[in-house]
């Protein structure tokens, strides 16, 4: 299947990924594979903000990309948003003067926990806390 970067990146864009990115950890499904010229993503979830820890129980370190190669370590000062930010900047300052569109995809990390919605006593289905406050959806 072909893929929206894909078409991008074949219609003379340039196609960045920074964030979480869970479609996959095999090299034929990580963002590189799938037609983001340049990445900086986590492919798990739960990871930590500051460091390599994940919080599951399905291995203790995350897996993070950069440019289709695997880290062992993350950059000096690394934490989670900032890095993203640096990261996706960085991409299109570098290739800001070539006359080519860009097409940053940036799904950044946030909490999905429902536990600080309150409301008509109707149960909370879904609730995303984002720099703007708690967004909550109830349905019934």
């Amino acid at each position: 299947m072909t893929t929206l970067p894909q078409l991008l990146k074949e219609s003379g864009y340039h196609t960045y990924m920074v964030g979480k990115w869970h479609m996959g950890k095999s090299p034929d499904q990580i963002p590189a594979a799938r037609g983001f010229e340049r990445d900086f993503s986590l492919l798990d979830g739960a990871g930590s903000y500051w460091d390599m820890t994940n919080f599951t129980g399905a291995s203790p370190l995350s897996v993070f990309t950069e440019d289709g190669r695997y880290l062992t370590r993350l950059p000096k000062g690394y934490y989670a948003t900032k890095t993203y930010t640096d990261k996706l900047i960085g991409f299109i300052d570098a290739n800001r003067g070539d006359g080519k569109p860009s097409s940053p995809t940036s799904p950044t990390r946030r909490r999905t926990i429902p536990t600080t919605c309150r409301g008509n006593g109707a149960p909370v289905t879904w609730a995303s806390t984002t720099w703007g406050g708690t967004r909550c959806a109830r349905r019934g």
